[in-house]
């Protein structure tokens, strides 16, 4: 265990938005989003395991693009400012990786969003990022990938 007990979580942002858990390098489970509350809980009961300390939340840092509507993107701002103010309870400082920087990492930048999933997938076969349809759920494959890119670059060593 090159870090000790860290438990990463890396947060995708998005409409679909997800956040998946790593302990000690090695990925857990992928948490979608259906409340704050849930994901506050899993983060507040890994800091009573094993210490504030050895938390570490990644979220990505998202901004509006053009042509969104204005509401979905009220709402999108709304579930940042939830997180960020999540973070700001459990006083933990997240740390921010843009899209460009980890989509570059994988070879996915103008990639369509259901390449996250097929690239998700290679990396972690069992991660469930396809939908009871069939559709990918990008938000999922996203934040593995967000969390998978943290990890693989040892950015852990600048934060912690």
């Amino acid at each position: 265990m090159e870090y000790g007990h860290k438990i990463i979580y890396s947060i995708d942002i998005g409409a679909k938005g997800a956040m998946s858990v790593f302990k000690n390098d090695r990925y857990i489970k992928t948490l979608e989003y259906s409340s704050i509350d849930e994901w506050h809980d899993e983060i507040y009961w890994s800091i009573r395991e094993v210490g504030r300390d050895n938390i570490i939340i990644v979220i990505e840092k998202v901004h509006a693009m053009p042509k969104q509507g204005v509401v979905s993107m009220f709402n999108f701002g709304r579930k940042l400012g939830e997180v960020e103010a999540m973070c700001k309870i459990l006083e933990i400082e997240p740390i921010y990786v843009s899209p460009r920087e980890w989509k570059s990492y994988f070879n996915m930048i103008g990639s369509h969003k259901n390449f996250s999933c097929i690239k998700a997938l290679e990396l972690e076969p069992k991660l469930k990022c396809y939908g009871k349809k069939g559709g990918c759920l990008d938000g999922i494959a996203d934040s593995y990938l967000i969390g998978r890119y943290f990890i693989e670059n040892k950015l852990i060593r600048k934060y912690k």
